[in-house]
Formats: C-alpha cells, sequence, structure tokens
C-alpha cells in the first residue's frame, strides 16, 4: 500500500478501494445515493476524530461490502435526494465550530428538548 511520505498514513483511496468505488460509480443511481451516504460517513468520521484514523481504505471497504450497505441503503431511501447533495456539496464547518460551538449549542438544545418532556423522567443524551 502507497503511504504519504510525510505522515505515514495509507493512501485514500488505495488500489483496492478505488476499484471497487470506479464499481459503485457505474452502478444505477440508488446505488450511486448509498455510496455517496458511505462517503460522507467517512468524512464525517475522519473529521471528528483528533488524529486521522490509519485505516479509511478498510472502513469504507467494509461498508460497501459488509451488512452495513445495505444499511446505508435503508437510509438512503428516507433522505430526499436533494438533500443528501446540499449536504456532499456542503462546505466543511471550520474546526473552532465543529469542537467548541457546536458541541454547546448540542448540549443546550438537549436541555431545552428534555425540559418539554414535562411528566416524564426521561432525558435526552
Amino acid at each position: 500500500h502507497e503511504k504519504s511520505s510525510k505522515s505515514g498514513i495509507e493512501a485514500y483511496p488505495n488500489d483496492t478501494l478505488f476499484q471497487v468505488l470506479k464499481r459503485w460509480v457505474k452502478k444505477p443511481l440508488p446505488d450511486q445515493r448509498t455510496l455517496l451516504a458511505v462517503m460522507l460517513f467517512v468524512e464525517a468520521q475522519a473529521l471528528d476524530m483528533e488524529v486521522l484514523p490509519p485505516d479509511l481504505n478498510s472502513i469504507c471497504l467494509s461498508m460497501l461490502t459488509t451488512q452495513e450497505v445495505d444499511d446505508m441503503r435503508n437510509a438512503c431511501r428516507t433522505v430526499p435526494p436533494h438533500l443528501m447533495l446540499k449536504k456532499a456539496d456542503a462546505k466543511i464547518p471550520d474546526l473552532k465550530l465543529r469542537k467548541e460551538i457546536a458541541p454547546e449549542i448540542i448540549s443546550q438544545l438537549k436541555t431545552k428538548l428534555s425540559s418539554l418532556l414535562v411528566g416524564s423522567d426521561v432525558e435526552i443524551e
């Protein structure tokens, strides 16, 4: 496998994943949407981690070749295509927003939503 000379992390996509991606791009539109969902998921995972996982190729291959692909297909049936394309085309939020501002807003939202469950001892986590 090729590795980046600077980081020692395997090139992404590697040759194996690239061949799989080429096959998926040639599939019918519903499968192409599934591929897009997998790629967005892998992107989100990579952005969420402090250190980039060295096995992004393995994660992506696994999602495209195991039971997980059926889960992604099912998810794609519920998301309108225009929303998925909008997400794919969206600018990646800057690090400060992702790591500092968003967690605080999400925490506030959970607290407010939990308070709406009047008479319930359920707390949104």
